[in-house]
């Protein structure tokens, strides 16, 4: 968990959610590791599934467009940063990517 902390400590970029720190929860023989994170409006999925409008293959308008650009050289942005800082994201989805509000 330490190596973990001072890991995501090191990744402070524009385009990567900001971490604060680290609790743990124990209830009964579980114990759970509470990750404390800039707050965001949710994920990649949500925000195109609940807003259909601004997915990429359906997008006729050239403002959605420029969206689905920026959110693409923002998301290679950060993982250029975090292959160089030596992190490999292994779990990368659209649930994954977090977006600010």
């Amino acid at each position: 968990m330490r190596v973990f902390i001072v890991l995501v400590r090191k990744l402070d970029h524009p385009h990567i959610v900001k971490f604060h720190g680290a609790s743990l929860l124990k209830k009964g023989d579980t114990t759970r590791v509470i990750l404390i994170m800039e707050k965001c409006k949710g994920n990649l999925k949500s925000q195109i599934f609940d807003h259909p409008e601004v997915a990429p293959a359906k997008a006729m308008n050239l403002a959605v467009s420029g969206e689905v650009f920026r959110w693409a050289k923002e998301i290679t942005a950060a993982l250029e940063f975090i292959h160089k800082q030596g992190v490999i994201h292994r779990d990368l989805k659209l649930e994954n990517i977090l977006v600010r509000g």
